[in-house]
């Protein structure tokens, strides 16, 4: 604010605050929380009082003085404004909280950051390490902790110390063989005026039952995208493709553009672009993931996607939007019902096998998952047959996770390869404690490529296990799905369900705000 007051003068001084502040997030490190701004009262100062929770008055001066030994050096400044709503979805109620500015410390970059290239260069650079200069850091980290007493104190108090070597043994599955085949027909085109209005009419007027696909070339991303998103997933269903004009106008990149856009096409006509051997017969695997609708406060969108072939080469996918305080779904036997449905229209019998994998789950919400989510999904697998049901297991998939892995090479350290695994040393086995199941494991994969910096494992939670699988079998599996995402070419963090299910909940929260049209369940139109 200060630097607000010397570029701007005083004259327009409390406009450009209110201008370049409110909306943007501070965090306070007295008490290590977040806010955002929402309104400057001009009014208030450090030396106005407010109520305590027990009643009595004090200044803002005196409170932080008493409460965190804080001293505040200017008395005319004014206050923040942040409205604070509750967690729960049955307190509507807003409190009001006043921050102190030279207090509160800006998080983020501004938008001058974000647009100068060199700077966010450097940015990167310093956070995201290479392997070697990640060892070296942590090794610094370590070694000064180990030389301040006060430290070192500490972790003695709690029986932790820093090992002087940390190493484990990990394994590396082989690479895959990629299966393509080739089968694709040319379309045809009409033209529209420029306006959201225009498209959704002249789709209202060309697109008949014939119609398998339609692809708007777009002069602007959000305000056409949504509208004809909306449309053509739920009021006319049929797959659509959109482009930014300015995208095919890029110099030099037509022939990768154009590619990359055709595989999108042909996977939302039902076109298998790839597949990987599937040493499992009669294998359906699924991928449940769960997104806040940007929109409704208080709606979650769940998504789930499921194989409806054995080579794992189409898919099944629906989505609904449901009120709820957690991310815990409660249609999944409807989904896996409709599911096995599919597959048996197209397989004449029920899968033998189920491995359903469970993104979006936080440690805290295992325990609720294992008795809320499995249940729902077993009974649909017991009432989906009369002689035997098929086999399932449930795998809780967790992208941001703070283990990383380094190989060693000579006399540095790079990225381990493609396919690693780590099942043993930085595994969790107190999960037994709370999720008891004697078939139940956990482990790390690595299965993508980082370009630069450090890669990010992937840590799969085995929470349920009643397919019998070897886990070094379940390993492998879940390495072969992670080729199978078609938006790609090339092997991504986690198994290709998990990504169709983000995808769908993704565009179905930010664009739709509604249930797609079921007539869409057999198509990868959100791709």
């Amino acid at each position: 604010m200060t630097d607000l007051c010397h570029k701007t003068g005083m004259s327009c001084f409390t406009q450009m605050c209110e201008k370049q502040l409110i909306g943007l997030i501070v965090l306070t490190r007295y008490n290590n929380k977040t806010y955002r701004i929402n309104d400057i009262d001009w009014s208030v100062k450090p030396t106005h009082t407010f109520q305590k929770r027990d009643g009595t008055e004090i200044t803002y001066v005196d409170y932080y003085k008493q409460q965190y030994d804080i001293t505040l050096s200017d008395l005319n400044q004014p206050v923040l404004v942040s409205l604070l709503k509750s967690k729960r979805n049955d307190d509507p109620e807003v409190r009001m909280a006043h921050l102190i500015p030279e207090l509160c410390f800006l998080t983020g970059l501004p938008s001058q950051a974000t647009t100068d290239f060199q700077l966010m260069k450097a940015v990167a650079e310093e956070t995201r390490l290479n392997p070697l200069g990640r060892q070296q850091r942590l090794a610094r980290l370590a070694d000064d902790i180990q030389r301040n007493k006060d430290a070192r104190f500490e972790l003695e108090t709690w029986g932790l110390h820093f090992g002087c070597q940390m190493s484990l043994t990990g394994r590396v599955l082989p690479s895959e063989k990629i299966i393509l085949q080739d089968h694709v027909q040319r379309p045809t085109s009409i033209k529209v005026q420029e306006n959201a209005a225009a498209f959704v009419h002249a789709i209202q007027k060309h697109v008949d039952p014939e119609v398998q696909l339609v692809m708007c070339v777009l002069p602007s991303q959000k305000n056409y995208y949504d509208c004809i998103k909306k449309y053509l997933s739920s009021d006319c269903p049929v797959p659509s493709q959109c482009v930014l004009a300015q995208t095919l106008n890029k110099q030099g990149m037509m022939m990768s553009v154009a590619t990359k856009i055709a595989m999108q096409m042909t996977c939302k006509l039902g076109g298998e672009l790839w597949a990987v051997e599937i040493p499992l017969k009669s294998l359906m695997v699924v991928g449940i993931d769960v997104c806040k609708d940007a929109c409704s406060k208080g709606m979650v969108v769940v998504g789930f996607v499921a194989s409806i072939n054995p080579r794992i080469t189409r898919w099944f996918s629906r989505c609904i939007l449901q009120r709820a305080a957690t991310d815990i779904a409660d249609c999944l036997k409807v989904f896996m019902i409709g599911a096995l449905n599919k597959w048996h229209k197209h397989n004449h019998d029920v899968p033998a096998r189920i491995i359903v994998y469970r993104d979006g789950v936080g440690d805290g919400q295992l325990k609720t998952l294992m008795e809320y989510e499995v249940p729902q999904l077993l009974s649909s697998v017991t009432e989906a047959s009369s002689n035997t049901s098929p086999r399932l297991s449930v795998i809780v998939v967790r992208k941001k996770c703070l283990s990383r892995f380094l190989m060693e090479s000579g006399r540095t350290v790079q990225n381990p390869p493609l396919g690693t695994i780590v099942d043993s040393e930085a595994t969790r086995p107190e999960w037994q404690v709370f999720l008891p199941s004697p078939l139940r494991y956990d482990f790390y994969l690595i299965s993508q490529a980082a370009c630069r910096g450090t890669v990010s494992p992937t840590y799969y939670n085995v929470i349920y296990d009643d397919n019998g699988l070897k886990p070094d079998h379940m390993q492998r599996l879940t390495f072969k799905l992670c080729h199978l995402y078609y938006n790609w070419p090339g092997l991504i963090s986690v198994p290709a369900p998990c990504q169709y299910a983000h995808k769908l909940t993704f565009l179905v929260a930010q664009s739709i705000h509604k249930e797609p049209n079921l007539e869409l369940a057999s198509s990868l139109f959100y791709l």
